[in-house]
């Protein structure tokens, strides 16, 4: 038998010799008892790795628990504080946080109480890093000891840029409606970007397609396509409608790998039977630029329109993909409602155009004084 101590734990060990005095046969067995405390604490693990965009503040959160019968005076040690460059860490205890220049710190934990330690990540560069501490948590009357390992990932903050050219679409019944606009990409590097259709509250006679270059199947609600450094990306929204005067809407929203910004915007479609409205008669309470057909073009395209009042000016422009002007153009005034401009790039002041994708705007002033802009995208082939 072995009789312990109840406070203290530790390892006791006995040899037991075994022998036949008749005949002098000798044998042993060794008996070893171990002994250990009942948990001090515990630590209830709410957070130990984060992910997310750099350049943020990060907080990860446990309790230690106090599981004897008295007041618990505890320790919490920094042990390791492997932070990139520009990186910091801060212990705290419940809504206090020390410097991040404190490795330590002493507290108390009441009888079947706990006490919340938080430690925080402040990740103040704009880079892909990894940070890591190593905290130590001690009971200090019992001597038990727990650590754990926190660590966050950042990743980089990727900017993206979304126009929308139109979110209402109109039409005869039967037709082939179209919201369209494009996504741009404002960094160095390359970016995959996510559209994504999250309602479809359409007539069950109508379909519904998310396009880049081609139209994808009606039922394939999310689509993704890279964007290459300082360049854009045009996508449309299709409504197959039917001969039956109706409308509809979707849902769409718009993300890129790596950055938690969602675009949302609702676009929606009604058609007319053909006779009972004219086109050029529908009044709009805004001006909204329709974008232009065809595109990608060559030499001429034709570019749609509908302002809300008549216009005694208007000025054409077009730009670069990263926002360098090489058109100017003035135009004469404009009447109420729908409107079209051709365009001939063999006759504008740069009928020098390279091929390629340019932005343009078109910016209207109504016999009101209010002016109206609007932005599109096309290719030139040559």
């Amino acid at each position: 038998t072995f009789n312990t101590d109840a406070n203290l734990p530790g390892t006791g060990q006995a040899v037991v010799y075994f022998e036949d005095m008749v005949s002098g046969d000798v044998d042993s067995v060794h008996f070893e008892v171990s002994t250990q405390t009942s948990p001090a604490f515990a630590l209830n693990i709410i957070d130990s790795v984060k992910t997310g965009p750099a350049n943020s503040n990060y907080t990860l959160v446990t309790y230690m628990k106090n599981l004897t019968e008295e007041q618990m005076d505890v320790k919490v040690t920094r042990l390791v504080n492997e932070l990139p460059e520009g990186w910091s860490s801060s212990l705290c205890a419940g809504e206090t946080c020390y410097a991040p220049f404190v490795e330590e710190y002493t507290d108390s934990i009441a009888v079947n109480d706990s006490l919340e330690f938080k430690i925080t990540f402040n990740t103040s560069n704009d880079k892909a890093d990894t940070g890591r501490v190593f905290i130590l948590f001690e009971d200090m009357n019992t001597g038990q000891k727990d650590s754990l390992e926190y660590v966050v990932r950042t990743h980089p903050l990727v900017n993206f840029n979304v126009v929308f050219n139109d979110t209402i679409a109109e039409g005869s019944a039967g037709s082939e409606l179209i919201v369209d606009g494009y996504i741009h990409n404002p960094g160095q590097d390359s970016i995959s970007i996510g559209v994504h259709r999250l309602s479809n509250e359409i007539p069950a006679q109508w379909t519904s397609s998310i396009c880049f270059d081609v139209c994808f199947a009606p039922f394939i609600d999310s689509v993704t396509e890279t964007i290459a450094g300082n360049d854009s990306l045009e996508f449309s929204f299709h409504f197959f409608t039917d001969s039956t005067a109706r409308s509809g809407q979707a849902l769409l929203a718009i993300t890129a790998e790596g950055n938690t910004d969602t675009v949302k915007q609702m676009v929606t479609a009604s058609t007319y039977t053909t006779g009972l409205v004219n086109p050029a008669d529908i009044t709009e309470r805004s001006f909204r630029l329709l974008g232009n057909y065809p595109n990608p073009f060559n030499p001429t395209t034709i570019i749609r329109f509908k302002v809300p009042e008549a216009a005694k000016h208007s000025t054409f422009r077009i730009f670069t993909l990263d926002g360098r002007q090489v058109t100017s153009k003035e135009m004469g005034p404009f009447a109420a409602g729908l409107q079209f401009i051709p365009f001939n790039v063999s006759q504008s002041p740069r009928a020098g155009l390279a091929s390629g994708s340019y932005f343009y705007t078109i910016t209207l002033t109504g016999k009101s004084g209010q002016v109206y802009t609007g932005n599109g995208k096309f290719t030139l082939i040559k």
